[in-house]
């Protein structure tokens, strides 16, 4: 089944992402942009989810990077939160505190696509897995930011069938494979 919908006519937010999300157990996704203010979004639908993969271009928020950063690196993270001028103060901060704590748990991850293997990560798709094995596969233009989700004019076109998830499937585990994971990334000095 074929559904369409438009920001123009619903918050996309309520209408479609938490309403799929609410009995899933998975959800892969081409990002586009990735930012950690996505995450306030969907934060309580993101506790019952197994597993979370996005993947992403390479236009990285510095603060979600720095904050990447210190969620792979025990010592790392204790360094920054000593020195207030560096991530420290980020930390302290709801939006990076939850990226931090969602990257070190696991249950999220995030890569990033080089401009080499996708010249620009610009396609948006996601797959929704429920637990009965349903999916949701869907595209659009919604980037994974709290703008775009919530703000934006926004475009998605859902379809629930074997082949729409298989096709997304095959184009998120392609970009999977070629994205290196958001905490390996480093901020050059």
């Amino acid at each position: 089944m074929i559904s369409r919908f438009s920001s123009r006519s619903t918050n996309l937010t309520r209408t479609f992402l938490k309403d799929r999300l609410r009995d899933a157990v998975t959800y892969d996704r081409i990002s586009g942009y990735f930012r950690s203010s996505l995450f306030s979004l969907i934060e309580e639908e993101l506790t019952r989810l197994d597993r979370v993969r996005l993947v992403c271009n390479a236009e990285i928020d510095p603060r979600d990077l720095t904050v990447a950063g210190a969620a792979a690196d025990r010592a790392q993270l204790e360094a920054f939160t000593a020195d207030r001028d560096a991530a420290g103060p980020l930390l302290d901060r709801v939006r990076w505190r939850r990226l931090h704590e969602l990257l070190r748990s696991g249950k999220v991850q995030v890569r990033v696509v080089s401009r080499e293997s996708a010249p620009f990560l610009h396609g948006k798709a996601g797959l929704i897995t429920r637990s009965g094995g349903s999916t949701s596969a869907f595209i659009g233009s919604v980037n994974d930011t709290y703008t775009a989700w919530n703000l934006n004019y926004e475009l998605i076109w859902e379809d629930t069938s074997r082949e729409a998830a298989d096709w997304v499937r095959g184009e998120f585990d392609w970009l999977w494979s070629k994205g290196v994971p958001l905490s390996d990334l480093v901020i050059a000095e």
